[in-house]
C-alpha cells in the first residue's frame, strides 16, 4: 500500500511559491474577518495581558489567532475532556513528569502512556456534547484535559492567560466569548477547506489508516489531527512569521534550524552519534541536511540540527538571547 503523504505545499509546480503567496492573502483575510468581527474581544484581551500578566506585547494577529484556537479546542476536545476519566488524566500527568527524566524504566513509561492514550483517551475525541456549558470552570477542565496529553504545551500556556482573564469577566461575558471563538472556528472550517483544500488531499486516506497503524504510539494525538487544524497551523506560522519580520530584518548574522529528519535515512548517518543539537558532517552528499550546508558556506549563514520537536524548548533560551542573530526554524506542518 503507497504511503498517504498529508500535505503538499507544491502541488504540480516547480517549488512552493504559490502556496506562500497564497497563504498570505489568505492569512491577512482572515485577520481582517476576526478584527471586523471580534475587534472588542481582542483588544479587551489585550489590555489584560499587558496591564496584568505583564505579558510582552505581541501582535493583534497573534491574539486573534489565539481566539481561533480556543475555538478549535472546545469544538475538537471539549468533548473528550468532560468525558475522560480523572483518573486516566491523573496518571497521564504523572506519567509526563517522568517521561524527561533518565530512569532506567522511562521507556516502559513511553509504552505504558502510549496504551493509556490509545485506549482511554483518544476515544474520546470528537465525542461532541452540545449541552456542555461556555463557562470558566469547563474552560479550565478542557485546559487540565490538553495538558494532560502532553501534545499541546504551547496552546496551554496561551489558554491559561485567557483563563486567568475569564476569571476578570462575569460569565456572561465568558460565554460569549467562548461561544464567539467556537462559531469562528466553524467558519474558519469551512472557508480553509476551500480555499486550503487542495493541500492536503490525500489527508483523508492517511487518517483512514491511522487509527490502526497508530493506537499504541505516543504520538497518536499529534499525528490524528484533521485538515483544519493543519489550515490553523498553516495561517499562524504566517501570521507569527509576519509579526516578527521586522526583527528579523535587522539581525546581523543568519541561522536555520532544521530537524534531523531531514538527513538521509541511513544508519551510517553520523548524526546518529549526537544528542540534542549537531552538527553535520556531510557523510553522504545527497543528504538534504549536508546540501543545505553546503549552501550555508556558500551564502555565510549557519546550520543548527536539532533532533526532534520536544527539544526546541531548550533551544529557545539559547536563540532567544542572542539578539543579533536571525534564526529560520523549519519543522513539519503540525509542528
Amino acid at each position: 500500500m503507497t504511503k498517504a503523504i498529508t500535505y503538499n505545499l507544491k502541488l504540480n509546480e516547480e517549488n512552493s511559491n504559490h502556496y506562500y503567496n497564497e497563504i498570505a492573502t489568505y492569512a491577512d483575510f482572515v485577520h481582517e474577518f476576526i478584527e471586523r468581527n471580534y475587534a472588542w474581544i481582542i483588544s479587551q484581551y489585550h489590555s489584560f495581558v499587558i496591564n496584568k500578566i505583564y505579558e510582552k506585547e505581541r501582535s493583534r494577529g497573534e491574539y486573534c489567532i489565539e481566539l481561533l484556537i480556543i475555538g478549535m479546542c472546545w469544538n475538537k476536545y471539549s468533548g473528550a475532556s468532560r468525558n475522560t476519566s480523572q483518573i486516566v488524566l491523573s496518571t497521564l500527568n504523572l506519567l509526563n513528569n517522568k517521561k524527561n527524566t533518565r530512569l532506567p524504566f522511562s521507556e516502559k513509561i513511553e509504552k505504558l502512556k502510549s496504551f493509556i492514550l490509545g485506549s482511554f483517551v483518544v476515544p474520546k475525541i470528537n465525542e461532541a456534547d452540545k449541552s456542555y456549558e461556555y463557562n470558566l470552570n469547563n474552560f479550565n477542565k478542557l485546559i487540565y484535559w490538553l495538558e494532560s496529553t502532553g501534545e499541546f504545551v504551547e496552546e496551554v500556556n496561551k489558554l491559561k492567560n485567557w483563563s486567568a482573564f475569564f476569571s476578570s469577566l462575569n460569565e456572561w461575558k465568558v460565554d460569549f466569548i467562548i461561544s464567539s471563538s467556537v462559531a469562528l472556528y466553524d467558519w474558519f472550517t469551512i472557508s480553509s477547506h476551500i480555499t486550503l483544500g487542495k493541500y492536503t488531499e490525500d489527508l483523508q486516506e492517511f487518517l483512514k489508516q491511522h487509527p490502526h497503524k497508530y493506537k499504541h504510539r505516543n504520538d497518536i494525538i499529534f499525528t490524528g489531527k484533521d485538515e483544519t487544524e493543519y489550515y490553523l497551523n498553516m495561517i499562524c506560522a504566517e501570521i507569527i512569521n509576519k509579526a516578527l519580520e521586522p526583527v528579523f530584518e535587522k539581525s546581523i548574522k543568519r541561522t536555520i534550524v532544521i530537524p534531523d529528519c531531514m538527513k538521509t535515512n541511513s544508519n551510517q548517518c553520523t548524526l546518529n552519534n549526537f544528542d540534542d543539537v549537531s552538527c553535520c558532517t556531510e557523510c553522504t552528499l545527497d543528504c538534504s541536511i549536508a546540501k543545505l550546508f553546503k549552501i550555508g558556506s556558500d551564502y555565510d549563514f549557519n546550520v543548527e540540527i536539532i533532533r526532534h520537536s520536544q527539544n526546541f524548548s531548550q533551544l529557545y533560551s539559547k536563540l532567544n538571547s542572542c539578539h543579533d542573530i536571525g534564526y529560520i526554524v523549519a519543522a513539519c506542518l503540525l509542528n
